[in-house]
């Protein structure tokens, strides 16, 4: 039965490896076009762009011409200051512009031609005899100075691609060798072999690559015939009135598919071998630790967490599933007890930062304000400050929530400021910017209030007025958060304390930041996270923290906690 089984399966490999063999090979095939599409797409959106450059250099001595020359036909020739004005111009711009060959202007009245070409252009002097030569009898096509079209000459056995800007008598042109604009190192063409040209008025003219067109010609239809066998990419190039051709030999597609081909089948005949094994295998050791195993989750299930399996089944695969299930009991157990514990640590520490936040000596502090404003006449402050009071000691002392929403707290701040406000006049400067979207995050319970009352016990002096920024928003993202900076001209934080409170070490236990750390010890516990609380100085002076909220929060630990409650 179990051999037939096989059979059967292997006789179905068979047929899917023939039936997906011809699908593959196709879309493969299309995959490898729609890249090197993509890639002549890049080359001509490249091209287009450099030569715009080039244009705006034609331009711009265009322009030089209109304002220092008469430029109607019959007009005297140019003045020598005024031609070694231009000759300097083009000069300058054939040395900037790299893709630039030869940059000239050239009198059609007279044949003054003022030429120039880019030093570092390994050009023949045949060659440069042979262009000027061309320029001089004025045999190409000139455009008026608000085209930016360009045409293809072949000179002396070199192509180029030439703009010519007629205006007045005069014409300003460049040329610039089209191997100027091989990119093929750049673009990401898939083949072996592959070559770049542009077809022009039916001629191919070689620019990058390997030159597979040889003696290849255009039809009258547009069709492409090479000497060798290729796949064509053609793409229309209206900036030059011509065409793209992407010629590329050497099928990576049929290597890639008899190399994917060969190991599917290698795969599947081991897949085969090894199914037989395993079935002759499992076929006399299975029985056993299956039933052992059924017996050891329903003894878990039960509640029994001491209960261990057996581990020496004679099977490496078995031993490996026993062991990593008595190891999973062995973590269940004390993860219940680590649960509790940690319950217990987190109670703990709320009453520590509770306790911490409700000092004694604040309310003596505010009684004692309160009795000094009554020497000051201040009833009006009197008032305004036990109000605030009132309402900060029944925010203080609500122990039913451990997390509430930041627009609370906010409230809570803005009435704490208002006690700092009144208890010292024109002192503090607070601002306090907290979008509606954010106001619904929850945040843990009087956490940011303990940066606010942090802020003031070590930026705050006699001398200098404290300016307090709050800026609250909510970010997107991998890790959307809601981002809380709470920002002061105090004197910063010490290199000690930054390095102390840096993002990823544990929180310090330490009685001189205990501000801070219960701040870093509350994010750890909620979101299980070491990097919430980042310190820093601001470059203008004063310090900066910074609190992260995550949005997508799915309090990890709680339901670890209740999990292991269950069991």
């Amino acid at each position: 039965m179990i051999y037939g089984i096989t059979l059967i399966i292997l006789i179905f490999l068979i047929v899917f490896i023939l039936l997906m063999s011809n699908s593959y090979r196709k879309k493969l095939r299309e995959a490898y076009s729609v890249e090197n599409s993509r890639a002549v797409q890049t080359w001509s959106n490249t091209m287009e762009s450099r030569l715009g450059a080039v244009y705006g250099d034609n331009y711009e001595i265009a322009l030089a011409l209109y304002n220092n020359t008469e430029l109607k036909s019959g007009t005297p020739a140019m003045q020598y200051s005024v031609r070694k004005k231009i000759a300097d111009a083009i000069s300058d711009k054939a040395e900037i512009n790299q893709d630039l060959d030869f940059l000239f202007v050239m009198d059609l009245d007279g044949g003054d031609l003022i030429f120039s070409k880019r030093t570092n252009a390994n050009i023949a002097p045949s060659q440069i005899n042979s262009v000027k030569q061309y320029i001089r009898k004025g045999e190409y096509q000139t455009i008026s100075v608000h085209e930016k079209t360009w045409n293809v000459a072949e000179i002396d056995g070199t192509s180029y691609f030439y703009q010519a800007l007629r205006i007045g008598k005069y014409v300003v042109g460049s040329m610039c060798r089209l191997t100027n604009f091989d990119m093929t190192d750049t673009m990401h063409i898939l083949g072996s072999h592959s070559g770049c040209a542009v077809i022009s008025e039916d001629r191919i003219c070689y620019m990058a690559g390997e030159d597979l067109f040889g003696e290849g010609s255009v039809d009258s239809s547009g069709n492409v015939a090479l000497p060798t066998a290729s796949e064509q990419i053609t793409r229309d190039f209206p900036l030059a009135n011509a065409r793209l051709l992407l010629a590329v030999q050497g099928d990576e597609t049929m290597r890639i598919y008899s190399s994917s081909l060969r190991w599917m089948v290698v795969s599947g005949a081991a897949s085969i071998v090894l199914l037989l094994i395993l079935i002759a295998v499992l076929s006399r050791l299975v029985a056993s630790p299956v039933e052992q195993m059924l017996k050891a989750t329903r003894e878990v299930q039960d509640g029994n967490l001491e209960y261990q399996m057996p581990e020496n089944w004679g099977s490496r695969e078995f031993d490996t599933l026993t062991g990593s299930f008595n190891s999973m009991v062995r973590q269940i157990r004390n993860l219940k007890i680590n649960a509790y514990d940690m319950e217990i640590q987190k109670q703990h520490d709320e009453l520590t930062m509770l306790r911490a936040q409700i000092q004694p000596h604040f309310y003596l502090n505010a009684i004692t304000t309160v009795s000094n404003m009554t020497y000051q006449d201040r009833n009006a402050d009197i008032r305004s400050y036990v109000s605030a009071l009132a309402k900060f000691m029944r925010y203080m002392l609500n122990l039913r929530s451990k997390m509430i929403p930041l627009g609370d707290e906010i409230l809570h701040i803005d009435n704490y400021l208002r006690m700092q406000s009144i208890k010292f006049p024109d002192s503090v400067h607070a601002e306090v910017n907290c979008p509606e979207e954010a106001k619904t995050v929850e945040i843990p319970y009087l956490l940011l209030f303990t940066v606010v009352e942090n802020t003031f016990k070590h930026a705050m002096d006699l001398y200098h007025p404290l300016e307090l920024r709050i800026e609250c928003s909510v970010q997107e993202g991998e890790d959307p958060c809601c981002r809380i900076l709470v920002t002061d001209n105090g004197k910063g934080f010490s290199a000690e304390v930054l390095e102390l409170f840096r993002p990823g070490t544990v929180a310090p236990d330490a009685k001189e930041h205990l501000g801070l750390s219960n701040v870093s010890r509350t994010l750890m516990l909620v979101y299980g996270r070491e990097d919430l609380l980042r310190l820093r100085n601001n470059p203008e002076g004063g310090a900066c923290v910074e609190l992260r909220i995550p949005l997508t929060h799915e309090k990890k630990r709680t339901e670890d906690i209740h999990e292991t409650a269950d069991l």
